[in-house]
C-alpha cells in the first residue's frame, strides 16, 4: 500500500469544527483517557503491537476517530486523517476533536525540540475532559519528552539497549522500567524478538514486552513462555 497516495491532510471532522463557543458540541461523556508510551528498537514489535490496539480501539467505538503520525504507513487502515510533517497546528487541530486516539509513531520528527511546545502542552491538559487517548512510539527513553513523561499512563518496554541512565533521566518510575527493559533483553537474547501472530514465519512465539503501570507501579509481561522464563531463572 502506497501511503503518500493515501495520505489526508489532518483537519476535524465537520461535526467538531465549530466547538469552542458551544457548550453542548464540547461536553463528552466522561471516561479515562489513557497514554501509552511505546519504546524500544526497530523490528522489536513496537508498531504492530500498537495497530492492535488502535484496531481494538476503533471497533468499540462507533464514534471514534484515529489520528496519526504516520511515517512507516503501518496506520494506513486504521486511521481517519494522518497529521504530516509540515502541519504545524497539528495539536491545535486535535483539540477540536473529541472521542479520538492519537498516535504518533516516531513523533520526534513531528516534535524536533526537547521543550515541549504550548499547543503540545494544551493538548496535554485537555486530553481528558475532551476523551483524546495518545499513544507514542520512540525508541529509547531519551527521546522522550521530559513534560510528555508525567502525563504517561503506561510504558510499553520492548527490546531496547537503553542503559539505566537513560530512563532515570527521563522517567519518573525509572528503575521500573529499567527493571522491565533488563527482563525483556535478557528474554529476547535467548529466544529471539518474536513474531506478530499474523506473520507467515509466526512459531508461536508474539513480541516479548513489559507494561509498566505508572498509577499502580506494576508490571506485567506480555507474550513470555512460562517455560521458557522458568529457564531463564
Amino acid at each position: 500500500m502506497d501511503i503518500k497516495a493515501n495520505i489526508k491532510k489532518l483537519k476535524p471532522k465537520s461535526e467538531t469544527k465549530e466547538v469552542a463557543n458551544n457548550n453542548e458540541s464540547n461536553h463528552v461523556k466522561e471516561r479515562d483517557v489513557f497514554l501509552y508510551g511505546f519504546i524500544g528498537h526497530n523490528r522489536t514489535g513496537k508498531t504492530s503491537e500498537a495497530v492492535d490496539i488502535a484496531r481494538t480501539w476503533k471497533e468499540s467505538r462507533e464514534d471514534g476517530t484515529v489520528v496519526s503520525f504516520d511515517p512507516q504507513g503501518k496506520f494506513g487502515e486504521i486511521a481517519d486523517f494522518f497529521i504530516l510533517p509540515a502541519d504545524k497546528d497539528w495539536a491545535d487541530t486535535c483539540l477540536n476533536l473529541r472521542n479520538a486516539l492519537i498516535i504518533l509513531d516516531d513523533y520526534r520528527i513531528l516534535h524536533p525540540s526537547n521543550l515541549m511546545n504550548p499547543s503540545f502542552s494544551n493538548l496535554m491538559a485537555y486530553r481528558a475532559e475532551y476523551s483524546l487517548d495518545i499513544i507514542y512510539i520512540c525508541h529509547n527513553p531519551a527521546l522522550v519528552l521530559t513534560n510528555l513523561t508525567y502525563y504517561t499512563t503506561h510504558y510499553f518496554i520492548f527490546y531496547t539497549q537503553a542503559r539505566l541512565g537513560a530512563f532515570e533521566k527521563k522517567i519518573p518510575n525509572y528503575m521500573l522500567c529499567h527493571g522491565a527493559c533488563t527482563y525483556v533483553n535478557k528474554y529476547v537474547r535467548v529466544y529471539g524478538k518474536g513474531k506478530h501472530k499474523l506473520d507467515e514465519e509466526y512459531e508461536g512465539q508474539g513480541f516479548p514486552y513489559v507494561v509498566v503501570n505508572n498509577e499502580t507501579e506494576d508490571m506485567t509481561a506480555i507474550n513470555f513462555k512460562a517455560e521458557n522464563v522458568n529457564n531463564l531463572i
